[in-house]
């Protein structure tokens, strides 16, 4: 029984030790870093990052515009396979055309929608900036992709054949001659159309923005001027320097970088530093790829029709450019083809990505929420938090009936370790007396007390399997609370304005400790001074680790533990009054 205690109260108290130094170390390696560059470190994206075919991988030559020269870098190309290549008929590069002149500013075309306020360059036709009107940072809709604090752009274009449009060159701008664009009452989308020529081919971009959607949909039409066919393939990709959120924790990490999924690999999430030939499947036809962070993603989504497609991944220094390559099949001289894919930009909302995924648009888009290696129970929890939700309409109050909804659930085993710890302690004075008697002899000593725990029934370990059984379920609503952007400022009452944060006050924490410090004074003291003396500083411990924990995780815990000291009082006193009885 000693032992065994030891050895649980040892190997949680190192865990949190461990994971309080890693997180510490992180930290100050932020610290040290920020202070030599006076920012993170982070890569420029360069215009000329073009996915491109092996046929021209090796042959790129220079393409004049009216700012200069884009060259192809040949270290930042994906390899495409045989299958989705070109004939290897390679023409020589051209200039830009007369009509893009005008457009050489790079001036940006502004989009808003109900949901959504995106930026579309002329430069490249690129998105260069989408912000999410439901989310607010700093008062402002928060920045999703954006090309000021962060490199973090979704660009697209044309490979397969040398010189051929792609994310660096200029478009014009076809239809209405407004910058901004706005969804007018009654509307349901907004179009965007911009158009270059490079050599003898023509591509028009066509970006679709809908009402009460973060699906952003591209198409890439390329018209063939050539008098011989050509084979050409479309890209869509998404450039990231690197950098993190700016909420993004050392203290408590949440995943960030790209993730992939189809349906022989399933879901994959790979680290930008990890990012290597072997870590993501190259081909299929299914999937989809993007960059997820905490509450936040961007996703290439092509057609499930769009049969076979090609998934990259390239480091570009701290960051990464990673995308979809789809076939355009063989252009007839004169003729034009289309190749589409959807942009998932924005939060991770649960009730539009269950619809993706139950549709069989996106399978598996719902596994972009970072739920943990728990989040099997995690789901369970949050559909249970979110059903509650809909009758309280506070997450808070929400937050308190889960607990009484678990707690409920673990009633009988609570309930069961609680009478044997009541158990315990009324057998403390003759646990004392072993220990006086036979204090030098611990092989004795654990013979006796074993003789007693039998002849009283009493299961030494039957205090501990509670909270062994619980401590899955605190860490699955850990990550809930943590990867549920439900919850991203969500208020509770009073001080608690965001239940996603740590309590600003530490109010929160402070009542934790007392809560759990007044449980241990319910429970039997162990006979072991060094486990008794862990015992006393547990709630001084855990007081401390929740500072950093999310307000809401944290109102948990007190909320669990006042339930638990009212179980465990009622219980211990009604055996206590019958043991009187029986005296």
């Amino acid at each position: 029984m000693n032992e065994t205690l030891r050895l649980i109260f040892a190997a949680l108290l190192g865990f949190s030790l461990l994971i309080l130094f890693k997180n510490w170390e992180a930290w100050q390696g932020d610290q040290v870093e920020t202070n030599r560059t006076g920012t993170t470190t982070s890569q420029t994206i360069s215009d000329s990052d073009t996915p491109t075919s092996t046929n021209n991988a090796n042959n790129a030559n220079s393409v004049n515009n009216v700012n200069g020269t884009n060259s192809t870098d040949e270290n930042d190309v994906p390899v495409v396979t045989q299958s989705l290549q070109g004939s290897g008929d390679v023409p020589a590069s051209s200039v830009l055309g007369e009509g893009d002149i005008a457009v050489a500013s790079g001036k940006h075309i502004s989009v808003e929608t109900d949901w959504l306020i995106a930026k579309i360059s002329e430069k490249g036709g690129n998105l260069v900036e989408v912000r999410l009107k439901k989310h607010l940072r700093d008062g402002e809709p928060l920045a999703l992709l954006e090309n000021e604090e962060r490199q973090y752009i979704a660009q697209s274009g044309l490979i397969g054949a040398e010189g051929v449009p792609n994310h660096s060159h200029y478009y014009r701008a076809l239809g209405a001659d407004e910058d901004n664009r706005h969804l007018a009452s009654g509307q349901e989308e907004v179009t965007v159309q911009l158009r270059t020529q490079q050599g003898d081919i023509e591509l028009t971009k066509t970006y679709v923005f809908k009402r009460a959607d973060y699906l952003i949909s591209v198409a890439l039409d390329a018209k063939n001027l050539r008098s011989e066919p050509v084979q050409l393939q479309g890209y869509f990709q998404l450039a990231h320097d690197g950098r993190p959120p700016r909420d993004y924790s050392s203290i408590l990490p949440t995943f960030f970088g790209a993730a992939l999924y189809t349906d022989d690999s399933k879901f994959v999430k790979i680290s930008f530093d990890d990012i290597g030939e072997d870590s993501y499947p190259r081909k299929s036809d299914n999937g989809w790829v993007g960059i997820i962070q905490r509450y936040f993603a961007a996703v290439w989504l092509p057609p499930i029709d769009s049969g076979e497609r090609e998934f990259f991944m390239r480091k570009s220094g701290s960051g990464a450019r990673l995308g979809i390559i789809l076939p355009l099949g063989i252009i007839a001289p004169g003729a034009s083809e289309t190749v589409a894919s959807r942009l998932f930009a924005g939060a991770q909302e649960q009730d539009n990505l269950q619809p993706l995924h139950d549709s069989g648009d996106a399978p598996g888009i719902s596994l972009i929420v970072d739920y943990g290696w728990l989040t099997f129970i995690a789901v369970l929890l949050f559909d249970l938090l979110a059903l509650i939700y809909t009758f309280v309409n506070n997450w808070g109050v929400a937050i308190i009936l889960l607990t009484f909804s678990i707690k409920l659930i673990f009633y009988p085993l609570s309930s069961a370790a609680y009478r044997s710890m009541a158990k315990m302690k009324e057998e403390a004075p003759r646990i004392k007396q072993m220990q006086e008697k036979f204090g030098s002899d611990k092989q004795r000593l654990q013979k006796e007390m074993m003789a007693l725990y039998r002849e009283k029934k009493i299961n030494p370990l039957g205090g501990c399997l509670p909270i062994l059984v619980q401590i899955p379920v605190f860490i699955a609503l850990y990550w809930v609370l943590l990867g549920s952007v439900e919850l991203r400022q969500a208020p509770f009452f009073g001080w608690i304005s965001d239940l996603s944060v740590p309590d600003p006050y530490y109010i929160l924490p402070v009542i934790m400790g007392i809560s759990m410090f007044m449980q241990t004074k319910l429970s039997p003291a162990p006979p072991d001074p060094t486990q008794a003396m862990i015992m006393k500083i547990m709630p001084i411990g855990f007081s401390i680790f929740s500072i950093f924990f999310p307000a809401g995780l944290v109102l948990y815990w007190v909320v669990n533990t006042t339930l638990s000291i009212a179980q465990q009082w009622y219980i211990t006193h009604s055996i206590a009054a019958k043991a009187a009885k029986k005296t």
